[in-house]
């Protein structure tokens, strides 16, 4: 049996998969043009470029660009199972304020709502249960980078992750 630490690793690997199989998540994370949407997908290492798995300050100057920032922060046992965990997960999404304004609308905004709608429909080896949210708040890294988190809890069944 998988120890949840495993569950966690495996997850969040999914997760990331699962966010740039969509080809409008890439276009609004790799390419920092107003016309993101309707440019072609730009080929990019997505994970530890744009996509993190754990929280960080981006450099002013040397990263003007958007990131995903995910975090498994908390995980519990749930009552009368030891095979199952409730688990919180945090997805923080910032963009650098010289990249937020697109043709239409704002950077952060479509990517929140695309991550919403991706967050509804992954199903995956290692995740099982569904995605609830829980919130969205207002992140401030910096003058230059602000954002929102968006919180997640799910609840995973240990015997059947891979």
């Amino acid at each position: 049996m998988a120890n949840v630490y495993d569950i966690l690793d495996t997850n969040l690997d999914d997760i990331f998969s699962h966010l740039v199989a969509n080809d409008d998540v890439k276009r609004l994370l790799g390419n920092n043009l107003k016309t993101a949407l309707t440019d072609p997908v730009p080929e990019k290492d997505w994970i530890n470029d744009y996509l993190f798995d754990t929280p960080r300050v981006p450099d002013v100057q040397d990263e003007v660009k958007s990131f995903i920032m995910i975090e498994m922060n908390r995980s519990t046992p749930t009552p009368n199972s030891s095979k199952k965990f409730n688990i919180l997960i945090s997805m923080d999404v910032i963009c650098h304020e010289s990249v937020t304004r697109l043709e239409k609308g704002r950077r952060v905004y479509k990517l929140l709502s695309l991550i919403t709608s991706q967050m509804k429909e992954i199903r995956t080896s290692s995740i099982k249960g569904e995605f609830t949210e829980k919130g969205s708040s207002k992140m401030v890294y910096s003058n230059e980078f602000q954002g929102y988190r968006l919180e997640y809890s799910v609840t995973n069944i240990s015997q059947d992750c891979r």
